[in-house]
């Protein structure tokens, strides 16, 4: 039972060593998750500065589509206004030549 109770300084570096060994590994793990935390934290601002332009030129394409309907509305309105004045511009044509037909 002596035996069992008594260290050498052999036996004390190597307990020593692998106390050291632990705490070394348990301080690499933290300082390895603070880093991913902040690589995290980065990564997490980055795109969320992405989203925030993505959403800005989705507003800005929905402006321009937008604004294209409506000057397609405007385009389909001229065209009909076209196609009044020429209908109106052939019945006083058809009118003029058949009242210069009429005085010959």
């Amino acid at each position: 039972m002596d035996e069992f109770l008594h260290f050498n300084a052999g036996n004390l570096a190597t307990i020593a060593t692998f106390l050291m060994g632990g705490i070394a590994f348990v301080y690499a793990i933290r300082v390895d998750l603070t880093l991913q935390s902040q690589k995290m934290d980065l990564l997490h601002q980055q795109n969320s500065q992405r989203l925030a332009n993505l959403e800005n030129e989705i507003k800005i394409l929905r402006e321009v589509v937008v604004d294209q309907a409506k000057q397609k509305t405007e385009l389909y309105a001229l065209s009909d206004k076209l196609n009044q004045f020429e209908r109106r511009f052939d019945k006083v044509l058809d009118h003029m030549t058949h009242e210069k037909n009429k005085e010959n």
